[in-house]
């Protein structure tokens, strides 16, 4: 999923629109993530839990029990099919009018958030692991026309830090998601390409770098400068 980091909700702001307390659900705030790129259908449904409800399988685990199954595939395009509507298109960004998607991504589905930045011609990437959240329906809807509801949405909260936090340190202003906690992964297959991890909240015993690393310290930016980048 590509989507715009839309808008950092905290507990106050979301009880200023809304009146309602919410601050037990999301004590650190969430992210709207509103999606203006692309985004597969499959957010519309917590893909992991069709497959495993414990959510105890990784995500290339799903993705093969749902390749070798017919039976999962069709659950799966019902569910999709089934969570999202299609509406007109707001004419303000969409002056050719046409159809929009519309859906809302379940709560407590485990999914990791990676955004590439370049300054000049340096290139780093940032990891951030978190879950989907789900308000009241009443609240979400609230929420949702304060931009826009002809967007898919995702409401997000990072883990280990505030929404404020996050939306600060991400770059502006789109970000890519994939299901399932995976930045200890990403980190690893971008030390492989040499390009730097800027930003990240991924537990340091998760992590793993090639031994080079330990040469320069564990800075990343140093590290893959010295080795060059492995990437067109």
């Amino acid at each position: 999923m590509f989507a715009d980091i839309r808008t950092n909700w905290t507990p106050e702001s979301i009880q200023k629109v809304t009146g309602v307390d919410v601050e037990a659900l999301v004590p650190r705030g969430l992210i709207d993530k509103r999606n203006s790129g692309a985004a597969s259908l499959d957010f519309a449904v917590d893909v992991i839990g069709l497959v495993a409800p414990d959510h105890d399988l990784a995500p290339h685990e799903v993705s093969r029990a749902i390749r070798g199954d017919k039976e999962l595939q069709q659950r799966l395009i019902d569910a999709a099919c089934g969570g999202t509507h299609y509406m007109a298109a707001i004419l303000e960004y969409f002056p050719g009018d046409g159809l929009s998607s519309h859906y809302r991504t379940p709560g407590g589905v485990p999914m990791t958030a990676y955004r590439y930045n370049t300054v000049g011609q340096k290139l780093s990437v940032s990891i951030v692991e978190g879950e989907t959240v789900s308000l009241p329906t009443d609240v979400e809807d609230k929420i949702s026309e304060v931009t826009n509801p002809t967007w898919p949405e995702s409401y997000w909260a990072p883990y280990g830090m505030t929404s404020f936090e996050y939306m600060s340190a991400m770059g502006p202003n789109h970000d890519a998601n994939s299901f399932g906690l995976i930045g200890a992964d990403l980190i690893t297959i971008n030390a492989m390409l040499r390009i730097p991890v800027d930003f990240h909240n991924i537990a340091d015993e998760e992590i793993f770098r090639p031994s080079m690393w330990d040469r320069f310290g564990g800075d990343d930016f140093r590290a893959c400068e010295h080795l060059g980048p492995v990437y067109a």
